[in-house]
């Protein structure tokens, strides 16, 4: 959902503690900025295309996931909460080891692409190119989303 940023809000922890109670099978928590969302503003007017309210950006900003029986990664964002069969051992070992920061969190694990929402917004080719980098090491078959803004 698109919502008036507030940095005096402590998104993540409200993320954070949201995971804990609720046990999702999967999470985000991202500040959409203008590459994510000016990109696709005109198709999502006329409401067609991936950038469209049905297309793939569009719905990994409403933050769907599809039906329970039919869960679809659509992209990652600045930090995301997965069950521990899709952030594996190995993974996070390996995720780890390209500064990111993994842990466990409820039933899953917590995987942060940058320090806080203000990064998204201050650089975002930054986090863009961790994104990338994170989904090589999950496994970008999991993704619909397999490109980035401008790229």
């Amino acid at each position: 959902m698109l919502v008036g940023y507030k940095p005096d809000i402590d998104y993540m922890t409200l993320f954070t503690t949201w995971c804990a109670l609720y046990r999702p099978l999967q999470g985000y928590v991202h500040l959409f900025t203008a590459p994510e969302i000016c990109k696709g503003y005109p198709k999502l007017i006329a409401g067609a295309g991936e950038f469209g309210m049905g297309g793939m950006w569009g719905r990994f900003r409403d933050g769907g996931f599809g039906s329970v029986r039919d869960q679809k990664t659509y992209n990652l964002g600045a930090a995301n909460y997965f069950p521990r069969d899709i952030l594996t051992d190995e993974k996070t070992t390996e995720l780890e080891a390209e500064g990111f920061l993994v842990s466990p969190l409820g039933e899953g694990q917590l995987l942060q692409l940058c320090p806080g929402l203000d990064a998204v917004a201050q650089d975002f080719a930054s986090f863009s190119q961790r994104r990338v980098l994170a989904k090589r090491i999950i496994g970008p078959q999991l993704f619909v989303i397999g490109s980035e803004p401008g790229a």
